[in-house]
């Protein structure tokens, strides 16, 4: 199985390089044709990266009912983490109606979810501490 698992991982791995491309003019927030065609290319991108990570097992039925509730709405989602029914990322564009947000977080949470809306391009986590030696981290 490896000669047919290799190659969806090698997929997946695409995904992430084009994916982060895509995330990059999304960041710049700037309207043109290319923030356009960068929303257009990371939703198709999503959709692909959710149906591999399906194909090699790690999907679930909930996150299968998170993407299906997002797709009625127009939105494009995946699972992210390890899997097995834990968290699905849906990609909401800048131009979200709060309404259709509103419609959606409530047939999520009818469904039994719970959501957050978070915010791409921030700090991940962070080590702070005391007692950290300076002269190591410049090596």
């Amino acid at each position: 199985l490896p000669s047919i698992f290799q190659p969806v991982i090698d997929a997946i791995g695409a995904i992430a390089n084009e994916s982060q491309a895509c995330l990059g003019i999304l960041a710049q927030s700037i309207e043109s044709d290319s923030l356009e065609q960068a929303y257009n290319r990371f939703e198709s991108l999503l959709d692909m990266n959710q149906q591999l990570l399906n194909f090699i097992g790690v999907n679930h039925a909930a996150i299968d009912n998170v993407c299906h509730i997002a797709a009625k709405y127009g939105f494009h989602s995946k699972l992210t983490g390890a899997g097995g029914g834990g968290c699905v990322l849906t990609l909401l564009r800048s131009d979200t109606s709060s309404e259709v947000l509103a419609n959606l977080q409530a047939e999520l949470n009818y469904a039994g979810y719970d959501s957050w809306e978070t915010v791409i391009g921030s700090y991940g986590v962070l080590c702070h501490s005391k007692d950290i030696n300076i002269s190591m981290i410049s090596e």
